[in-house]
């Protein structure tokens, strides 16, 4: 049941030369298909992404397996973020990075990666394993767009795996936050600067004040808040009349979070009414959060996958969203996987080669499960 470490880095050195920021994955989708083709298997575009969102859909692998086993999902992103444009890629004592231009892509390729080759083991080596549906999306940097958009009536799966945490490995994200995000147009009224400043209504000043009442950052060890964007106002001279404000709001108490977006629409209306202007506000529930059980039946495949490949599972909590989010709200459970990726979403980005061998070894050993090692 061994995995073939040459072949994980030469996949891994093909994939993250493959510039495919969000909306535009279909290179990572054409590269996906010659390697499942190359193993006999079919690969299925799921047509229910709106084509303005990216310039292919999810993928759906399906790999029969024995049908007294539950068919279990197992999933990683086609998307990075930028800059990913011509990497050039460093491997040193063991790591993979570039050279401090470009990001490396390990997030989520290293997914991709891991998955091509539990595929490839299984079906070379015709190993008896459960039913699988590998599922490859778009869109997941951009607000898990193509897992929202999945069409469930293209899946069987009782349970799912995510290869995507930013966690070290061996760590299985058993609890993730729900995401807002919060929209803010602050109006106040414009006057010449020099001439007649008392005329007007400072929106900046307004939108000032309220982002200073309010707290940001971590507020408590369940929630953060962030204040991510701010644009307004036209010149030096003029009084600005208006402002944006753009922010996220995250917990994994959907009654904290809740009450964080209550305060930010107080502070925000309290401000203006005192100086004088006013504001509207929009807040988009962005994704639910979820919370697993450790004796839930994912974490425990889990848990028992990673100590049949002697790794102590440790199960965490996560501050960030994934597909996992997705596939737990539309009623399949699963776990995130720590992909060991370091510095994701920066120049800085790494990834051990050994953490690459063993998100593939903990692939199989999910798929087999317990039942076959027996």
């Amino acid at each position: 049941m061994s995995i073939s470490e040459e072949r994980i880095k030469a996949n891994f050195l093909e994939l993250v030369k493959l510039n495919s920021p969000s909306r535009k994955e279909k290179v990572v989708a054409q590269w996906l298909r010659a390697k499942f083709s190359q193993l006999g298997l079919s690969v299925e575009e799921d047509d229910s992404m709106p084509e303005t969102h990216s310039n292919t859909g999810n993928l759906i692998v399906r790999i029969p397996g024995k049908q007294a086993e539950p068919t279990l999902l197992m999933s990683a992103h086609m998307d990075v973020v930028a800059p990913m444009e011509n990497p050039k890629v460093i491997f040193e004592d063991g790591i993979f990075r570039t050279d401090g231009n470009t990001i490396l892509g390990a997030d989520d390729k290293a997914g991709i990666v891991a998955l091509l080759e539990v595929a490839t083991v299984l079906i070379e080596k015709k190993i008896e394993h459960a039913p699988l549906e590998l599922v490859f999306t778009v869109c997941e940097e951009v607000g898990l767009v193509g897992a929202k958009a999945l069409n469930l009536a293209l899946l069987q799966s009782r349970m799912g795996f995510v290869f995507d945490s930013s966690k070290p490995f061996g760590n299985i994200i058993t609890q993730a936050p729900s995401n807002v995000r919060f929209y803010c147009r602050v109006e106040g009224k414009a006057a010449h600067a020099g001439v007649c400043p008392e005329a007007g209504v400072n929106a900046i000043q307004i939108a000032s004040r309220a982002i200073a009442q309010l707290p940001l950052g971590r507020i408590s060890p369940e929630t953060t808040c962030n204040i991510g964007k701010i644009a307004g106002g036209g010149a030096t001279n003029i009084v600005p009349d208006f402002v944006e404000v753009w922010g996220g709001v995250r917990s994994l108490d959907q009654a904290a979070l809740e009450a964080q977006n209550d305060l930010i629409e107080e502070c925000f209306q309290k401000s203006a009414r005192e100086l004088g202007g006013k504001v509207e506000s929009e807040f988009t529930h962005s994704y639910s959060g979820f919370s697993l059980a450790p004796e839930s039946e994912v974490v425990k495949r889990g848990m028992e996958a990673m100590a049949r490949i002697g790794v102590d599972g440790q199960i965490a909590s996560t501050g960030g969203g994934s597909d996992a989010n997705v596939f737990n709200a539309i009623g399949i459970p699963a776990i995130n996987i720590g992909i060991g990726c370091q510095g994701s979403h920066s120049t800085k980005e790494q990834i051990a080669f050994a953490d690459l061998c063993n998100l593939a070894s903990l692939g199989l050993a999910v798929a087999r499960g317990p039942i076959f090692d027996k």
